[in-house]
Formats: structure tokens, C-alpha cells, sequence
């Protein structure tokens, strides 16, 4: 019986330690080049990745309607230089 109880206790221990760590790496984790829809014109039409903090690729030159539509989880976005029009202001908040 101690062996069960011990058992179930180092279960439960290591299920909120790696529920601690996750919590940690989503909220600090930044987004990679592969997390965006960059079209043949240089227009990112999509952000497809869960980052809280997002920097746009240098080279984009716009960002179209609702690229960021339902990524509520997005804290701040860092945009180049290089982006000369954005219309993603219609970012979509149910």
C-alpha cells in the first residue's frame, strides 16, 4: 500500500513540474520564421504560430487583413522597417 501511495505521489509530483515548465516556455517563446504565410509579394497574409511576443521577418513590405485574426494570445509585435502598408488592424477579438 505505501508503494502505491508513494508512487501516485511521484506521479502527480512530475505531472506539475512539467505543467510548470510549459507554462513557462509559452509565455517566453518567441516566434520562429516558419510560424508565418509570407506570399511571392512579400505580404505576410498569416501568422500561424502561438508566441506571445512576434517579430516580423525583415522583408515583409505588408500585412494584410486579418493576419493576426483570433491569435489573442499575441502581446507584442515588433514590425521592420520594411513594412510599408498593414491593414491587420482588423485583428479579430471575441
Amino acid at each position: 500500500m505505501k508503494k502505491k501511495i508513494l508512487a501516485l505521489c511521484l506521479i502527480l509530483i512530475l505531472i506539475t513540474q512539467c505543467m510548470s515548465f510549459a507554462q513557462i516556455n509559452w509565455s517566453t517563446v518567441n516566434a520562429s520564421s516558419s510560424d508565418f504565410s509570407i506570399g511571392w509579394d512579400d505580404v505576410l497574409y498569416e501568422y500561424n504560430g502561438y508566441a506571445s511576443i512576434v517579430v516580423i521577418p525583415d522583408g515583409v513590405t505588408g500585412i494584410g487583413d486579418n493576419a493576426f485574426s483570433n491569435c489573442d494570445w499575441v502581446k507584442n509585435v515588433t514590425i521592420p522597417d520594411s513594412v510599408t502598408w498593414k491593414s491587420f488592424l482588423s485583428r479579430s477579438r471575441s
